[in-house]
């Protein structure tokens, strides 16, 4: 029972290291490079952006419609839980 929260320390720290690296690269890597990506940008073609963007409105559409009836099941399965400790009391 004692080296179980040793075991569970060793474990996130074991975790955290790696991803505390591998992010604190990734802020230098974007700190080295932030200037060429923001000058890219302003070289951008507009139109084909926006072509692209229109083409895809089906994908978006259908994003936006799952993330809608996850948000209902919600509601609804929330109400279901309410009702049933309403009765059990």
């Amino acid at each position: 029972m004692r080296r179980a929260p040793w075991i569970a320390a060793l474990a996130t720290i074991g975790l955290a290291l790696p991803f505390t690296l591998l992010a604190l690269a990734g802020a230098a890597w974007l700190t080295e490079n932030l200037t060429q990506m923001a000058s890219s940008i302003g070289g951008m073609d507009l139109p084909a952006a926006v072509r692209e963007a229109w083409s895809r409105w089906p994908e978006i559409l259908g994003m936006v419609i799952g993330m809608g009836l996850v948000v209902v099941i919600l509601v609804l399965a929330k109400r279901e839980l309410a009702a049933t400790s309403k009765e059990s009391l």
